[in-house]
């Protein structure tokens, strides 16, 4: 299935499209945030419109940069849009002479909201290269630089889900209800031959300077990103387990979903553009590992602000507090101390943590951590004391006694934790809660944070193997149990974020054909299904994607567990040093570390490890000194 659909974006602003130009879903369109400017912009040249009927080709550069080639009655037209701050540049670059109109379509609302009865904007136009349209407190601008603007102001109503709905498109794509409809007027210019004609969609006001530097630094920015792009791969060289250019796209989009403005991490495009603070801890580690350390220490400091007695919101300015955002925090907080030595940032936030810490301990009953209800990523289902919580605290509750002066209680409450695993053992498997038991995805958690020893790695794996492995990926639940349903969301999808870490904890725990088929998985089926090189949030055990097209922690996770699981990289600069688990047989990469401003190479081939640091070996691992 050829993807469908793409997304530009810079530091929260994005542009969500149809890869054939058409805007056929109320989610499409350019937004800053959680927050819509515009629903659509809108060509004709000499008359003949340029839409899905005369698009001929589609080209995707990078998150910041894409391209649709029209051909029409007069020749060819080349489309070009560019992503970049709180604005989208769109370049027609037609090869003939021609007269253009452009239409944009005004819809300045919050990301829940649909139809408003008597919505009105107020409407101006400046000398003949801008245009406002304000409503509730928020502007959108609309710039070009030639042509004149002829003010024909249209309110109405339509439904672009329809579109979405008619192409048999998932029904997260669009419900179709209807959206408000405001068009200014026309901008129009007669363009000489191969005269170019650009219009900016903004969410801040430009004046005329502003727009003719825009337009002429257009790609700029997009080739600045696609050169950190490669500067960021070139640290992984030779990589024999995942392909390069997969790679490249996922450090794309590990960027794309970042903005390093708001510091602060969109959890999807477009249905989850908010702050989810889970899934930011999830994917915060990878940024260490691409050496944005700055971002991470940015990330942590806002979250720390919204510690309360409570534990943190899921989502930023939410109402719900779950289980694991805390302990993903307190764990996040102690590698990124490790990885730079920042000793000042540990102590400014770790009151946060003692905080988080304690509320948790609060939370102990019969040595576990009762999570009451839907306090987990699988907030659909009412669980209880679930697995994943257990392994998470066990986790945070040992990390963060290692740098708390807390007389070892934390490290108590961490023992008593994982001792209390064993009693989610069965046959087989580990079930999916204290009392339930369900033979869930939720294993691998013990597998990443390092829970399971050896000989239970591997039946963790081979469980998951026999009983949740499909061609896409393991489902959430074995396929074999009565919770199992092949179009349940929890209880039955499957989660490519969970099939990325089960890829690397194959390698951690000696299933390296298990690894590499789950690799294969998410490059050669899970990857560009619906969204230009992006994964969607979960897919059918048939293979059909579902949720949204753009996930974040479904491509974002992987650099992480590269360095973690792959390669046992464990960076620790405080103790000086850098610990490297036994290497594993059949990997070949020469990774690049930048820590304690310096770069230490690691080269590993089939089971043996070279560095330019020094280096011990200890047992079957090392300990390289920095």
């Amino acid at each position: 299935m050829a993807p469908v659909l793409h997304v530009l974006s810079k530091d929260g602003t994005f542009l969500f499209r149809f890869n054939n130009g058409e805007f056929g879903s109320k989610w499409c369109g350019v937004w800053d945030g959680p927050t819509k400017y515009f629903d659509y912009f809108a060509f004709s040249l000499d008359g003949e419109p340029l839409s899905e009927r005369n698009a001929e080709g589609f080209e995707y550069y990078n998150s910041q940069f894409s391209k649709i080639i029209y051909s029409t009655g007069r020749g060819k037209v080349e489309e070009e849009v560019v992503c970049t701050d709180k604005k989208v540049i769109i370049t027609l670059k037609p090869k003939f002479a021609c007269s253009v109109a452009a239409e944009v379509g005004v819809n300045l609302r919050d990301r829940s909201e649909n139809y408003v009865k008597g919505k009105v904007y107020g409407t101006s136009a400046v000398e003949d290269y801008k245009i406002s349209a304000e409503n509730g407190g928020r502007t959108g601008f609309v710039l070009y630089d030639r042509g004149r603007f002829e003010k024909k102001e249209y309110y109405g109503i339509h439904s672009p889900g329809r579109y979405a709905i008619e192409k048999g498109l998932t029904k997260y794509m669009d419900d179709g209800s209807v959206q408000n409809k405001y068009v200014p007027g026309i901008i129009s210019a007669d363009l000489k031959e191969r005269e170019e004609f650009t219009i900016i969609l903004s969410s801040e006001d430009m004046d005329r300077d502003q727009l003719y530097k825009a337009v002429k630094n257009r790609l700029y920015h997009s080739k600045q990103h696609g050169d950190l792009i490669n500067a960021t791969v070139s640290a992984y060289g030779g990589m024999n387990f995942i392909d390069s250019d997969f790679y490249k796209d996922v450090i794309d989009g590990i960027y794309s979903y970042a903005d390093m403005m708001g510091k602060k991490i969109y959890a999807g495009f477009p249905y989850f553009n908010q702050f989810w603070l889970r899934d930011a801890l999830m994917i915060a580690p990878s940024f260490l590992s691409i050496n944005n350390t700055k971002f991470v220490r940015d990330l942590l400091i806002g979250i720390a602000a919204m510690a309360t007695d409570n534990g943190l919101p899921n989502v930023a300015d939410g109402g719900n507090y779950p289980m694991d955002v805390p302990a993903l925090f307190i764990i996040n907080l102690i590698r990124y101390y490790k990885w730079t030595g920042d000793s000042a940032t540990l102590e400014e936030l770790l009151p946060a943590a003692r905080k988080l810490a304690e509320a948790a301990s609060r939370r102990i009953e019969d040595g576990l951590v009762h999570d009451r209800g839907r306090e987990t990523w699988m907030d659909s289902a009412d669980r209880r004391y679930s697995l994943e919580i257990q392994v998470l605290w066990g986790r945070a509750f040992s990390d963060i006694s290692e740098v708390a002066k807390d007389d070892g209680a934390f490290y108590r409450l961490s023992n008593g934790i994982r001792g209390g695993l064993k009693r989610y053992y069965r046959t087989g498997h580990f079930a999916d809660q204290l009392d339930v038991d369900v033979d869930s995805i939720n294993q691998i958690f013990l597998l990443l944070f390092g829970d399971a020893d050896a000989q239970t790695g591997k039946e963790i794996l081979n469980n998951i193997d026999s009983e949740m492995m499909t061609d896409y990926g393991p489902t959430s639940v074995s396929q074999k149990d009565p919770a199992f349903s092949p179009k349940g969301y929890h209880n039955g999808a499957i989660w490519p974020f969970t099939t990325s870490v089960l890829a690397a904890c194959s390698y951690r725990y000696g299933r390296i054909d298990l690894g590499q088929k789950c690799f294969d998985i998410l490059q050669r089926r899970n990857f560009g299904s619906q969204c230009t090189a992006r994964i969607n949030e979960i897919f059918q055990p048939d293979g059909e994607p579902k949720g949204c097209p753009s996930q974040a922690w479904s491509i974002g996770l992987l650099p992480y567990l590269i360095d973690e699981c792959v390669l046992g990289i464990h960076v620790d600069v405080p103790k000086g040093r850098i610990l490297v688990d036994e290497p594993p047989m059949d990997v070949d990469i020469d990774r690049k570390i930048y820590v304690k401003n310096r770069e230490v190479e690691l080269r590993f081939r089939q089971g043996s490890l070279w560095s330019n640091a020094k280096m011990e070996r200890v047992g079957g691992s090392f300990i390289v000194s920095l």
